[in-house]
């Protein structure tokens, strides 16, 4: 059984990347590096506490695991104040 593939004409350009794309790719591959360069600088552990709860994590995991739970709950946060100012603004 043998399989036939069209050729297909790669297109002009640059693939249609806006500006602004070809910018965010840009800093989102700068910030995996710096991201990986931090994680490599890091692998030392820490004893962290919550809730009477002791655990050892990687100093890189604690850093990372809470600017992690910042973004949700600032992303959290801007959906619960947009959904509250369209009440007001329906009202």
């Amino acid at each position: 059984m043998t399989h036939e593939f069209e050729v297909v004409d790669e297109p002009e350009g640059d693939g249609g990347l806006s500006l602004r794309n070809k910018i965010n790719l840009i800093f989102a591959a700068l910030l995996g590096v710096a991201l990986a360069i931090f994680i490599g600088q890091n692998t030392a552990s820490e004893e962290v506490s919550w809730l009477s709860v002791d655990v050892e994590l990687p100093l890189w995991l604690v850093v990372v695991g809470s600017a992690g739970i910042g973004m949700v709950l600032a992303v959290v946060g801007q959906a619960m104040w947009r959904r509250r100012r369209r009440r007001q603004d329906a009202t």
